[in-house]
């Protein structure tokens, strides 16, 4: 039975480990992030198009860790850079 502190989705199965992937992926479904653990942490893989989704998915893994430093961040952004020319 869930406890009412578990932040874990409804839909996700019980490895605690899979539970950062799964929110992801719910809340990101057209994105291609992995969440990978790293002892008590998680570290995030794959591509995105721009750095709101990266943002997004970093935000969803360090709720469900606890903790932002437990949270590396490495998705690539994916999309037209903007320069300002003067």
């Amino acid at each position: 039975m869930r406890r009412s502190t578990d932040r874990r989705p409804r839909h996700c199965g019980d490895p605690q480990s899979q539970w950062p992937a799964c929110a992801i992926k719910q809340a990101l479904p057209a994105c291609d992030i992995q969440a990978e653990g790293l002892g008590e942490g998680v570290v995030l893989l794959g591509n995105v198009s721009n750095p709101i989704e990266s943002q997004t998915a970093f935000d969803i893994a360090a709720r469900l860790v606890d903790d932002p430093k437990k949270v590396v961040n490495s998705i690539n952004v994916h999309g037209r850079d903007q320069v300002m020319l003067k």
